[in-house]
């Protein structure tokens, strides 16, 4: 009796196995039992959804499955029974019986595409084990995005479909911002032939959650979709910094220039850029000025040191309702030399222990950034220093590397990138003739020097005719 129960129970088993695999619609189930003919009198209920139900009805010439299904618009019932004509008594020992509900009152059309039933019965001789396995199948939606971020202005392909298939049938789509956080509808579509949906939106700018549902009709029950996040953000910008240095003491000034743009390359125009300088151990900035950027995003300003040595010197731009704020820094390191030439080092580097070595005409330096970004020098070197550019060398951690040049009309321009880490920079003058002193100072130093040839030669004569006069007085004595 045991194995006999227990093999009914495989068999029941298998049997749910192969009905899931015959329908590819999402199947929920439940068990209603009858366990023996004394229960003429009990009926057995058993809820397998919000709208599905099932029960046994039982006979002394048959046994009643009975499907309820409820609309949750209209609140009718419809009822799909399917009887089995048997027979419980003592005589019967074991029989199975499985049927699939088909016929269905025309009534209660709408209950066919949603809802299937089966039953699997069996008996053991006095006693009755019926089990009834019921299959709702619910309509599912889907929803999905063509990007999950979007740039403000653009918009994104909100698609989805309807399975089973269904033409026709109304869906709506609804956001929540992050704020103020509640549902708002934000367009009805209609499935096609294949029970597929788009929608083109261009949000604004923030955070969504999207989702979509029907809500059922007669002749269907509602559905909804999960909800996934979208973000709408700002067009990015960015701002390039750049500095000219002159490479005199006297009228020393750096001109600063660069481009405000947007991602798509196009030129922010009337757009205040401000700059800014701050040096080493100061925790605040100095405002230089504030210009406009042209019809193109360009910008430029002059500055003047009030003395020289290492700056580091922003632009910023504040940004406005579509685009985002940016920035950008360089360093600038100037040293001078005999009160006369500038060596002037602009960097996205930090540059430290800027020096000139006399002796062997060198102009050395350290500069260091983050691990794996790309780092470059641009640096001014006095014509009247080095009136041929091929006379100069760049050494970075010692090893010659290559550099380009380009002219002003006092100056050499050169420029060389690296990776960043901490390294040794070595710019060698070469052959060209460092003067001791400045050549403004030739001259002067030429006529003190003559004046004072002059004085000596003066104070000479008059003391050799000192000494004539006084011979004289002497031997006319």
């Amino acid at each position: 009796m045991l194995a006999l129960l227990l093999l009914g129970f495989l068999m029941m088993a298998y049997r749910v196995q192969s009905l899931n695999a015959e329908s590819p619609r999402t199947e929920t189930h439940g068990i209603c039992r009858l366990n023996s003919p004394e229960d003429s009198n009990t009926t057995e209920r058993i809820d397998l959804s919000p709208y599905v139900s099932m029960s046994w009805e039982y006979d002394a010439d048959y046994v009643r499955l009975v499907v309820s299904t409820r609309n949750p618009f209209s609140y009718t019932v419809y009822n799909v029974t399917e009887d089995f004509d048997v027979t419980l008594n003592d005589s019967i020992t074991h029989v199975n019986e499985t049927t699939q509900i088909d016929s269905i009152d025309p009534s209660a059309t709408n209950i066919r595409k949603y809802l299937s039933a089966w039953t699997y019965i069996q008996y053991f001789d006095n006693m009755t084990l019926i089990d009834a396995y019921g299959y709702e199948n619910l309509l599912s939606l889907s929803l999905s995005v063509s990007t999950t971020t979007v740039v403000i202005g653009q918009s994104t392909s909100v698609n989805g479909s309807i399975t089973p298939v269904l033409a026709g049938v109304n869906v709506t789509l609804w956001y929540m911002p992050n704020y103020p956080s509640y549902w708002e509808p934000l367009a009805n579509v209609t499935t096609d032939e294949n029970g597929n949906y788009s929608y083109e939106w261009t949000p604004a700018l923030g955070s969504y959650q999207l989702k979509a549902n029907n809500t059922g009709d007669e002749n269907d029950f509602p559905t909804e979709s999960s909800t996934i996040a979208l973000n709408c953000v700002e067009i990015a910008t960015s701002i390039s910094i750049s500095t000219s240095s002159s490479s005199t003491v006297l009228g020393y000034s750096v001109s600063i220039s660069g481009t405000l743009s947007d991602q798509y390359g196009n030129g922010l125009a009337d757009e205040p850029v401000i700059l800014y300088y701050t040096s080493y151990g100061v925790n605040s900035w100095t405002l230089i000025t504030s210009v406009a950027s042209d019809e193109f995003g360009n910008y430029s300003a002059m500055w003047i040191p009030s003395a020289t040595g290492t700056f580091t010197i922003e632009a910023a731009w504040n940004g406005n309702a579509t685009d985002a704020a940016a920035s950008s820094n360089v360093t600038l390191s100037s040293l001078p030399y005999l009160n006369q030439y500038v060596f002037s080092v602009e960097s996205n580097s930090t540059v430290s222990d800027l020096a000139f070595n006399t002796t062997n005409s060198e102009l050395s330096f350290t500069v260091s950034g983050p691990s794996g970004t790309v780092g470059y020098v641009k640096m001014a070197v006095a014509k009247s220093l080095v009136p041929n550019v091929t006379d100069l060398s760049v050494y970075i951690d010692g090893n010659q590397t290559d550099f380009t040049a380009s002219s002003t009309d006092d100056s050499w321009i050169l420029y060389f990138t690296y990776t960043h880490s901490t390294h040794m920079v070595t710019v060698a003058l070469g052959n060209s003739t460092v003067p001791e002193f400045p050549t403004l100072l030739i001259l002067p130093l030429f006529l003190i020097t003559t004046l004072i040839a002059v004085v000596l030669c003066k104070e000479k004569i008059i003391a050799q005719k000192a000494l004539c006069r006084l011979k004289y007085q002497r031997q006319k004595s």
